[in-house]
C-alpha cells in the first residue's frame, strides 16, 4: 500500500549572502581574529602598565601588580594568538 498523493520536490539552493562577493562600496571582510586579538592585547598592554602610573593598594591579601602583570601577560599572549590565526604575524 502506498501513498501517491505526496510529491516530492527538489530542493532549492539557498543563497548564503556569506558566499556572494560583495555587491556594495561599503562591505568589507574584517576577520574577527584580527579584531578581537587587536582589542585583546591593547588590554594586555593597558594592564600591564596599569602599575606603572597608577597606586596599587598595599592593604590587599595578595599582590595587586603581580596579579595585573600575570592577568596582562595573559592578555598579550592571547591577543597575540588570534593575530597570529589571522595571519598578522
Amino acid at each position: 500500500m502506498s501513498d501517491d498523493s505526496l510529491t516530492q520536490t527538489q530542493d532549492e539552493p539557498i543563497d548564503d549572502p556569506r558566499e556572494q562577493p560583495g555587491s556594495g562600496t561599503d562591505e568589507y571582510d574584517l576577520p574577527i581574529d584580527l579584531y578581537a586579538g587587536a582589542i585583546i592585547l591593547i588590554m594586555g598592554v593597558l594592564v600591564l602598565v596599569t602599575p606603572l602610573f597608577a597606586d596599587m593598594p598595599s592593604d590587599a591579601p595578595w599582590s595587586p601588580t603581580s596579579m595585573n602583570l600575570i592577568s596582562g601577560t595573559i592578555y598579550v599572549l592571547v591577543g597575540l594568538v588570534l593575530l597570529r590565526r589571522a595571519d598578522r604575524f
